[in-house]
């Protein structure tokens, strides 16, 4: 199906339009850090070329230096990313063994606890004084330092 002839106009004449200062930047952006990186801060010459080559901002008009400064920004924010991004696309392969994610270690199972030992058969009467604490048994031991630490309740006045 061929496209309506006013549409075909509009894309011909977007390509062919004046270069916009983002993506010109962006494709020059090496030989551009390379060159802007001898004379910083000198944004009024960098207008100038920018001015003589008839690169527009993204509304359509001639750049300012505020605009040249703030899209060199974005440029550079921009190559930066995209590098980090091939970056870690390409040490991604190569994980450390146990590693799900690079610097990210897998959590190790716990490992199943050891079954707790019966407890041992009381040896008689004989054998238990009331308020000792038995060697053994744990329980014991706790129940009994936590009744000797108890402190009484205050009584209520009426």
């Amino acid at each position: 199906m061929a496209r309506p002839r006013t549409i075909t106009a509009l894309f011909t004449r977007a390509r062919h339009r004046q270069q916009v200062l983002f993506d010109w930047m962006r494709s020059h952006h090496d030989d551009l850090a390379a060159e802007l990186a001898h004379d910083r801060g000198r944004w009024d010459q960098a207008l100038q070329v920018i001015i003589d080559l008839k690169l527009v901002d993204d509304r359509g008009n001639p750049p300012t230096r505020d605009t040249v400064v703030r899209t060199w920004k974005r440029v550079r924010d921009d190559v930066a990313a995209a590098r980090t991004k091939q970056e870690a696309a390409r040490s991604g392969q190569a994980l450390a063994p146990g590693e799900v994610a690079p610097g990210v270690r897998a959590v190790a199972q716990p490992r199943a606890a050891a079954p707790t030992p019966a407890p041992l058969p009381a040896q008689g009467k004989e054998a238990v004084v009331p308020g000792a604490v038995p060697e053994g048994d744990p329980l014991q031991r706790l129940r009994a330092s936590m009744e000797a630490g108890k402190v009484p309740m205050p009584r209520t006045v009426r």
